[in-house]
């Protein structure tokens, strides 16, 4: 019977064994399908990119079972979610949000929709009215975390104080870490690494430190950060012999970026460095190889850097950019291979090439990257409206751009070059490949320090970084798969 149905379904979802594992043995597709009309909508769904590797049913299901070892303590990859279980009010609307997250996938605006769909199966499923919210708001808001932490910089007081504003509590931040990281580690194998529980764990102290304060307004945000940047200075000096002098000048973002046990590396790697400083090592939790950067800088010298590393055959898995008060440069790349495993792991010579490429880099006499054009047909399938938008709001001190396009090799190069030759200088980037699809973030600001703000001027660079996504776009075959493939750009997870 469909009472008895209901009651049965939410009695397995919460069960502490694996929830999953007891869904399926009662054919769980068919049935969810039946139980909750909105759920059947993305039965056997299909998700038309190269980035999602099952349908969004099997997504689903997976997601829950990863969330379900998130509160049980069975996986190593999460402790920071673990640690927040415990915590949450509202562990039945947490798991009906991940079962319900992408109900409104294929219906437009899968947020807006999937918050309509989510409430409509809450009232059916007999939830009360405070948990009905809860769910539609983890279902409305659950790209945001990821979206934030990984396209913008968390260390900017404005990044921090408008998510704090726009979670609102504790126990919703708590509960959109844990559904966050479940649904990324579901989306399929190597998706989920360290370097993204790092950045949602730093974004959500960040905004835990605003939260409890009581104050999210932008100028409490900054002093909380400021407050946090000397507690990790402070533990730093206790641990080594002197302050490289790079770190002495570093504003507080750098600081809170890290923790006291990466600042003694970075302070070791600093205090060896002579003039210019290159440093490749394999990171084995991060399943990449961490490529530290320092020396002076200079107008380029980000595109220079990037087109040596692109030229060595590394994939540019994030990028870290620092400076200093006076001047000098720590970036930080996170490097793998196109099968997204370390970059040249066990090869220590391919390593100390590409410490080579990059201590020429400095030098910016070096011709550019020899990276050939993508012609894959499998590519080639899939068409991504390239998009840019430039934001002058979005920070206080910088202005923001966001590039959205079907990824290839050396586009990050051709970017960084186009704003090099704009004059802009880029403070901050960060970047990200999805399958066929990139999703880049710069933080930039005129020769004379202030943020892109004439009308003019944004219109012509946006054109010449349109012009400059349009490059080498391969021939699309005529087939119904190139339109299906035309998904919204935030349709991430």
């Amino acid at each position: 019977k469909t009472e008895e149905a209901r009651e049965l379904f939410l009695t397995c979802l919460l069960k502490p064994d694996n929830p999953t594992k007891i869904l399926k043995q009662m054919n769980a597709t068919d049935l969810l399908g039946r139980i909750i009309p909105e759920f059947g909508g993305i039965v056997a769904q299909t998700q038309f990119n190269m980035y999602h590797h099952y349908t969004v049913d099997e997504h689903t299901l997976r997601a829950i079972e990863t969330m379900s070892d998130i509160e049980h303590g069975r996986t190593t990859e999460h402790r920071h979610p673990t640690r927040l279980f415990p915590q949450i009010s509202n562990r039945r609307a947490l798991y009906v949000a991940m079962l319900l997250h992408d109900t409104g996938k294929g219906l437009g605006d899968q947020q807006i929709e999937g918050m309509r769909t989510s409430r409509a199966a809450c009232r059916r499923l007999g939830m009360t009215k405070a948990e009905t919210e809860i769910v539609a708001w983890l279902v409305g808001n659950h790209l945001e975390m990821s979206e934030t932490a990984q396209k913008r910089d968390i260390s900017d007081p404005k990044t921090v104080s408008d998510f704090a504003k726009h979670v609102g509590s504790i126990e919703r931040l708590n509960l959109l870490h844990i559904l966050t990281a479940a649904d990324i580690t579901a989306v399929g194998p190597k998706v989920w690494n360290g370097w993204k529980a790092q950045l949602l764990s730093d974004l959500h102290n960040n905004t835990v430190a605003a939260l409890r304060g009581g104050r999210t307004d932008e100028a409490t945000v900054a002093a909380e950060l400021v407050a946090r940047a000397d507690e990790r200075r402070i533990s730093l000096e206790d641990k080594v012999s002197s302050l490289p002098e790079t770190m002495a000048n570093m504003e507080p973002a750098y600081w809170t970026e890290f923790p006291t046990s990466t600042l003694v590396q970075h302070a070791t790697f600093l205090s060896n460095m002579d003039g210019i400083g290159v440093e490749a090592e394999l990171d084995e939790d991060e399943g990449a190889v961490t490529l530290l950067v320092s020396g002076k800088d200079r107008l380029g010298l980000f595109a220079d850097l990037v087109g040596a590393i692109l030229g060595e055959g590394a994939s540019i898995v994030s990028a870290q950019i620092f400076t200093s008060t006076s001047g000098d440069i720590l970036d930080i790349f996170k490097l793998q291979d196109a099968d997204r495993n370390p970059y040249a792991k066990g090869e220590d010579r391919r390593l100390c090439r590409l410490e080579a490429a990059v201590r020429e880099a400095f030098a910016g006499d070096r011709p550019p990257p020899n990276i050939k054009p993508l012609r894959g047909q499998r590519e080639a399938a899939f068409l991504v409206d390239p998009e840019v938008s430039i934001d002058a709001q979005a920070s206080t001190n910088f202005t923001v751009i966001d590039v959205t396009a079907r990824d290839r090799p050396g586009l990050l190069y051709d970017l960084a070059s186009c704003l090099a030759e704009e004059g802009l200088s880029i403070r901050s980037a960060h970047v990200g490949s999805y399958g066929e699809r990139v999703f880049d973030a710069f933080y930039i600001q005129r020769k004379d320090g202030g943020k892109l703000t004439d009308d003019a001027a944004k219109q012509s660079l946006k054109a010449r970084l349109l012009e400059v996504l349009l490059r080498q776009e391969p021939a699309h075959p005529k087939t119904p798969a190139r339109e299906l493939a035309r998904a919204p750009a935030a349709d991430s997870f």
